[in-house]
């Protein structure tokens, strides 16, 4: 686990940049592994091999997520063997997008497994999460794979859960962040916008979640425990910081019934607020924006719980949220319109547990679920693009009824008469190329309930690749310092697979080794790829003819107001303040062995004072204490 002081340790920074180009498009899909029959048992191979035969078999409701190479990740799920109840897994899986092969990474083949925690904060070989379904996922700026709750099995019971676990690729090991052990949890909220060791998220299931430019995670809403341990869906809004390891509550309602405050549409405001919801479909923008539509869960008035298709946007500087479409009441058809032709009055119906991705040009796309066509209904397969600039949605492919049985043609062959039978909660993934993935998710049928274990392509390019080229403001800073990297060649840009817009540069504040893939789209919807490398290493120290460390004086620290900065020298220089997210918060020139810094606005927590003087630097942490 990383102090505060690791967080703060003096760095510098050197860029590696590799270019990967790749493209292709129509409206083809093409069905690419696992069988086209439901309910098929997995074939694992041996552990770490991959293989052709390999496949994980049907499941729903499964974890997953994208590395920064481009390769697919698959964690637990739902699937159809063994009983009615918790028939789980906790089984992770690789696909290698260019071999088109599976491996069984780690984890068992045998349902219903406790999890396994060796020591809190350390990766241990023989760690491994219970097994689970509904659990939410990051990815850090490091690469690694973060996992959350869910609804299974924790080291010592069953039941949701409030874990949080981190999987590293190049060790292939697990570490238990916290809450290893125990169900049920409630949370603890701590001040609304403050950071604490003693917050803490309860249990929770099909939350929204993403990781801002900072590489801060961020969850909203989904299934779990309020204040007074009461189980219902929440609207609730968290912030963590993956080198504190502290949770901040940020807003949304953690007592009562959390029904919508639309306010009006298109306008934003701070008493505007989605209703407590779980399984919606998401994306997140360049600025680590946030874009939400439908899930199940409560509308402007309702007392129970039911499917959706409002659509908001959370604007994470500014903390307020937009009503941007569909209605403010809860089970709506949908409104088609014709294919292929966007319009402002066409809007999918209410839904659940829908696939979603996100384009470099911040198109977002939705397919299937559970919930309403063109008639009230079932399971869904129908594909939908929401356009951000023009604010409207095209209905795509798919039937505008529910209930359908896929196409599936010959494997690993597009078509455009190809098409996913309908269904709700499967996994996805947006690669580097510009295709959208989907794999396994479940249909009702007239007896049961049928799982799918196939794996798509859906391939939007009709022409050449851009040529991308990408740069960086500097190749050597330190920890706390501000690095903007450039792309050019292309009309749109997804930095790290996860934001998206017409923005060509993106600004950090690295405090670890971080690797990004940056994905350009040109107006042809084909997409280049460059992978960034960045790799820490020491920076020098202080000399000792410079800023002398032992004679360098803050006080008083903590301090609720005033803080007296004292070098013992003179000193020609200037003093920076950042906060724990490495965020710039200061900056001034100062001439004198003494300076008196005013700290009065600034909010309780710990900040980084870093003075400067030609090429040398001293740091320390300072502590601004309640008023």
């Amino acid at each position: 686990m990383k102090t505060l002081s690791t967080l703060f340790k003096k760095t510098k920074l050197s860029f590696l940049f590799l270019l990967i180009v790749s493209s292709t498009k129509s409206q083809d899909m093409a069905w690419m592994n696992g069988a086209n029959t439901f309910n098929q048992a997995g074939s694992y191979g041996t552990k770490g091999m991959s293989a052709a035969s390999n496949n994980p078999g049907a499941r729903v409701s499964a974890a997953y997520w994208k590395d920064n190479t481009g390769n697919f990740w698959l964690f637990g799920g739902l699937i159809p063997t063994g009983g009615i109840n918790m028939l789980l897994m906790n089984d992770l899986w690789k696909y290698n997008i260019i071999s088109g092969e599976w491996t069984w990474m780690t984890g068992s083949n045998v349902v219903s497994q406790n999890g396994v925690n060796v020591a809190t904060g350390s990766a241990h070989a023989n760690n491994t999460p219970g097994s689970r379904r509904h659990a939410i996922t990051w990815n850090d700026a490091s690469g690694n794979l973060w996992l959350y709750g869910g609804v299974g099995f924790s080291t010592n019971g069953s039941g949701d859960l409030g874990d949080l676990w981190k999987y590293e690729i190049s060790t292939n090991m697990w570490t238990c962040i916290s809450g290893g052990s125990g169900s049920s949890q409630k949370s603890v909220y701590g001040v609304t916008g403050l950071a604490s060791p003693t917050n803490k998220l309860g249990s929770r299931r099909g939350a929204v979640s993403w990781t801002d430019v900072s590489g801060n995670f961020w969850l909203f809403g989904g299934l779990g425990f309020d204040s007074n341990h009461t189980y219902r869906s929440l609207n609730e809004l968290w912030r963590y910081n993956t080198f504190t390891n502290q949770w901040t509550f940020m807003g949304g309602n953690n007592t009562s019934q959390p029904n919508g405050n639309y306010g009006s549409i298109g306008v934003p405001a701070n008493s505007n607020m989605p209703g407590g919801r779980s399984d919606c479909a998401w994306s997140s923008d360049i600025n680590g924006n946030l874009l939400l539509f439908g899930g199940s869960g409560y509308d402007a008035s309702s007392s129970s719980q039911l499917n959706l298709n409002d659509l908001w946007k959370y604007n994470i500087s500014t903390n307020q949220w937009t009503w941007l479409k569909g209605s403010s009441v809860s089970s709506q058809t949908g409104v088609y319109g014709t294919q292929g032709i966007s319009s402002p009055s066409n809007t999918p119906g209410s839904r659940s547990g829908s696939a979603f991705w996100t384009d470099a040009s911040g198109k977002f796309y939705i397919f299937g679920g559970h919930g309403f066509s063109s008639v009230p209904g079932n399971s869904l397969n129908d594909l939908w693009k929401y356009d951000n600039v023009t604010n409207e949605w095209t209905w795509l492919k798919g039937s505008n009824f529910n209930s359908q049985s896929g196409n599936y043609g010959v494997l690993g062959i597009p078509s455009i008469s190809n098409m996913p039978g309908s269904r709700s909660l499967p996994a996805q993934w947006y690669d580097n190329s510009g295709n959208l993935w989907l794999f396994g998710g479940s249909t009702s049928t007239v007896n049961a309930t049928a799982i799918y274990s196939d794996l798509w392509k859906f391939n939007f390019c009709t022409g050449t690749a851009p040529v991308l080229s990408v740069s960086a403001t500097s190749t050597t800073i330190c920890t706390g310092q501000q690095v903007t990297l450039f792309a050019s060649g292309a009309s749109f840009y997804s930095w790290n697979g996860m934001q998206s817009g017409t923005t060509a540069s993106i600004s950090l504040t690295p405090s670890a080794t971080v690797n990004y893939a940056v994905s350009g789209m040109n107006t042809n919807g084909c997409v280049a790829t460059t992978n960034i490398s960045v790799n820490l290493s020491t920076c020098v120290g202080i000399k000792s003819t410079d800023i002398n460390a032992t004679q360098l004086e803050l006080y008083p620290n903590p301090t609720s107001g005033l803080l007296n900065i004292k070098t013992g020298s003179e000193l020609e220089g200037s003093v920076k303040i950042y906060n724990t997210s490495g965020q710039l918060l200061f900056h001034s020139l100062i001439n004198s062995d003494q300076h008196t810094l005013d700290l009065t606005n600034y909010t309780t927590g710990i900040y980084l004072l870093e003075i400067m003087q030609g090429g040398t630097v001293s740091r320390k942490l300072i502590q601004k204490s309640a008023n």
